[in-house]
Formats: C-alpha cells, structure tokens, sequence
C-alpha cells in the first residue's frame, strides 16, 4: 500500500510455501549488506520471464493450492517488486507427484 490504503491498488503475487527452510550464501552484492547474515526463508515469489511467455503466471495461477514441482533459478530479493527475502525465477512448474 501506498499513502492512501482504501484507493491503493494492491499487489498480487503467487508464493511456493516449502517444506524446510530455503538459504542462499550472501555475495557482495547480496541483500543485507552484511556479508555475515543472509535471509532463510519457506516462502519463495514466483518471477516468470513474460518477456518468454506473457501469460507465464495466469497459466500458473491453476495450481494455486496444489502441490507442485518447479524448477527454476534462486535469488535473494533485490527490489521493492519481491515481496520474499528469496526469490525463484520459474522455468517450469508442474503438478506434484
């Protein structure tokens, strides 16, 4: 939300819920700049590449509360648009065994 919370329009995003904690090492140009302390995390944000399929994360959307099996490449947060501390670009996601 922004200054004004009943006119704002809000953010939606879709989130993988892991089973354990997920930890990324901390680089230099890594979130938090202490090099010492990096965020673990069970929720990661699905980032899709729209630039590869525009309808990526619409297409996603059917497996909302299911239990799926992604692949893709981790990241710390590194803006205001990543609502997690890690993040996961998607390659592909599929119903879980």
């Amino acid at each position: 939300f922004g200054e004004t919370p009943k006119v704002d329009s809000r953010v939606h995003y879709l989130v993988l819920y892991t089973k354990a904690p997920v930890s990324l090492p901390c680089g230099p140009n890594d979130l938090p700049t202490d090099s010492t302390v990096c965020p673990t995390t069970n929720r990661l944000q699905l980032i899709f590449d729209l630039g590869k399929d525009p309808l990526a994360q619409t297409k996603a959307n059917r497996y909302v509360g299911k239990r799926v099996s992604i692949t893709g490449s981790l990241q710390h947060a590194s803006t205001a648009a990543e609502s997690t501390p890690i993040v996961i670009w998607v390659k592909s996601i599929v119903l879980a065994p």
